[in-house]
């Protein structure tokens, strides 16, 4: 009985294990991806969008082998042709340099047009964050729109900026929630205290995966709710074990 008991400790010791380093690395994605376009909003503030750009696309993380590539899609809803202007500021090895480039589109009626941008860890500034802003001018009958967002460096070999954010995105997500599943099944009656543990492991995962996910969207707000609530459910779990 006392090596049943010994085994069922040993296991939830290890599930726990498993869930704290999974949780660290979906933490650490999702404050990488709110506190990138955190940044991103304060830079450049010298011209306010009536309207939120949607469409722009930025990757979360690039690494020293990465050409990054950062998108925005521009729209043509009118019936006739048209050709705004387009200013997109992207940050040059320091918070306050920036590279500077105006275009005008044309587009056809009820046109699409896809456009990219090149960037890479020399854009970052203080070498950590590439900062990125696009500002589309009003024409006509349409109001001007902004969005901007933040591109982190990080400095590890080989892998790509991908690479790091798909594994991180698996091991952390996918972790979390074997966990959860370990510590159902070792625990089939559960007492009181672990009842309420299994609670904050799900609280703490949900709003990992929901404000990661938020934040890659571009809805970083959303994200930094997730990062309050999985600090104070890390909290809280913490000091239940302990």
């Amino acid at each position: 009985m006392e090596t049943k008991n010994g085994n069922k400790k040993l296991r939830n010791a290890l599930t726990i294990t498993l869930f704290t380093f999974s949780a660290l690395v979906g933490f650490a994605l999702l404050i990488i991806s709110v506190w990138g376009d955190l940044e991103a909003s304060m830079f450049d503030p010298s011209q306010k969008g009536e309207e939120r750009l949607t469409t722009l696309a930025c990757p979360v993380l690039i690494t020293p082998q990465d050409e990054g590539e950062f998108t925005a899609e521009i729209y043509n809803p009118l019936a006739k042709e048209i050709d705004p202007s387009l200013q997109v500021h992207i940050s040059s090895g320091h918070i306050t340099l920036m590279e500077e480039e105006r275009l005008k589109v044309n587009l056809a009626p009820k046109e699409t047009r896809k456009l990219a941008w090149s960037v890479n860890p020399e854009n970052a500034a203080y070498g950590k964050m590439i900062l990125v802003n696009v500002y589309k001018f009003p024409f006509l009958s349409l109001p001007s729109q902004k969005a901007s967002c933040g591109i982190f460096v990080i400095d590890i070999p080989v892998l790509t900026g991908k690479q790091v954010l798909y594994s991180g995105i698996g091991f952390g997500f996918v972790g979390m929630f074997l966990s959860m599943g370990f510590w159902q099944f070792n625990n089939r009656l559960m007492t009181k205290n672990q009842r309420e543990f299994f609670r904050a492991m799900a609280i703490l995962t949900g709003a990992i995966i929901i404000g990661t996910v938020f934040s890659l969207f571009g809805w970083w707000i959303i994200g930094s709710l997730g990062v309050v609530v999985s600090t104070l459910m890390g909290v809280i779990t913490v000091t239940h074990q302990f």
